[in-house]
């Protein structure tokens, strides 16, 4: 069946125009997933890093155990929550959480809480962060009674801890580190 002249140029308007409706909708989900719960604060880890001995020394004492991120002290928690207070950046042990790099929806965190702890002024988070490289890391910090935060210590492990004891011995045998080069 021939097609005339006419009804091309309309098939090809048409297909134009919806084209152009399908890469609009595809570039405003792209930007809201990409947006996605937000960035987090800004927060200074000293780059000098510090001694085993200090690494060891930080974790010792009767930690009560954290499972749930909104549990944290609150300036901890401000560090894991958009810049603009806009939503937590990381999910609670077991939730979802991106993995990769592939972006699943404009509201899934890019971290992940293994557990952490709190005893007196010190803080510590064990959480995975997904991405380009899967990392697990262990953060420190010390909290000041006027409630602001200071960043101690952050280091890349080999792999998630179960518990404070193997936390403490990854640490001890130098598995969660100041990493070689940045990932």
């Amino acid at each position: 069946m021939p097609v005339n002249r006419k009804s091309a140029v309309v098939m090809i308007v048409v297909c134009s125009f919806l084209f152009a409706v399908a890469r609009s909708g595809l570039l405003r989900y792209w930007r809201q997933a990409s947006s996605r719960v937000g960035q987090a604060q800004r927060t200074d880890v000293p780059s000098a890093g510090i001694s085993q001995f200090e690494k060891e020394h930080f974790l010792e004492g009767d930690f009560k155990l954290i499972s749930d991120v909104k549990a944290l002290p609150k300036p901890v928690l401000e560090a894991f929550t958009g810049k603009s207070g806009t939503g937590l950046l990381m999910a609670n042990p077991g939730e979802q959480f991106e993995e990769t790099d592939v972006v699943s929806g404009p509201n899934v965190p890019r971290m992940r809480l293994i557990f952490a702890g709190v005893f007196g002024d010190k803080s510590f988070v064990h959480y995975e962060q997904g991405g380009r490289g899967h990392t697990y890391i262990l953060a420190f910090f010390t909290v000041a009674s006027t409630g602001s935060i200071k960043p101690y210590w952050l280091g890349y492990c080999a792999r998630p801890a179960a518990n404070l004891d193997e936390l403490r011995s990854k640490v001890m045998s130098s598995e969660c580190s100041l990493p070689q080069s940045p990932p």
